[in-house]
């Protein structure tokens, strides 16, 4: 009895911490249509004469009807990739920044549930009608 109590108290911390890092997709309200997905490499020269390419994720978004870009999600062409490109679709997002410069300038950060309830960060880059 002893060993399964001191087990559970060990193993009670990662269980916290596994449901306070979970995503509340309830906190996800905003619906974001993905109409174009590409990846924009960076290679060479630009890197500082590194051969691997590392680049953003560009997406064409519509958002409540408008028209917006949206960076994020950096990737290593070579030697392996830590984000995949998004496909077309419907996801879930929230706004996690937004700042109001002035009447005519804004900053605006999202967060992107993804179905497997990981999340992925893109910035407002572009606005289009």
């Amino acid at each position: 009895m002893k060993n399964v109590l001191c087990v559970v108290l060990v193993l009670l911390p990662t269980f916290v911490f596994a449901a306070l890092d979970t995503p509340n997709p309830a906190d996800y309200t905003i619906d974001v249509r993905i109409v174009s997905s590409r990846l924009e490499p960076l290679c060479g020269r630009a890197l500082g004469g590194d051969s691997a390419c590392l680049g953003p994720q560009r997406l064409s978004v519509v958002i409540d009807g408008k028209k917006y870009e949206l960076a994020g999600g950096s990737y290593r062409a070579n030697g392996g990739s830590n984000k995949g490109l998004l496909v077309l679709g419907t996801y879930k997002a929230r706004v996690v920044r937004e700042e109001q410069k002035s009447q005519f300038e804004f900053f605006r950060d999202y967060e992107f549930l993804l179905p497997d309830k990981t999340t992925r960060p893109f910035t407002l880059v572009g606005i289009s009608e």
